[in-house]
C-alpha cells in the first residue's frame, strides 16, 4: 500500500481527483504510480 494514501478513502480520492476507483485502488495497492498532479491535489485537499 502506498503509505501516503493510508487513511484516505477511495471515495474521497475519487471526489478530489475525479479518477476512476479501479485506478485509485492500484495507487493504494502500489501497482500503479500516482501522477504528480493527482498527488498534489490529494494532499492540498482540493
Amino acid at each position: 500500500m502506498n503509505d501516503l494514501l493510508f487513511g484516505v478513502s477511495i471515495e474521497e480520492i475519487e471526489r478530489i481527483t475525479g479518477e476512476n476507483q479501479k485506478v485509485i485502488k492500484k495507487w493504494k495497492k502500489g501497482t500503479k504510480q500516482i501522477p504528480e498532479p493527482a498527488r498534489a491535489m490529494i494532499f492540498s485537499g482540493v
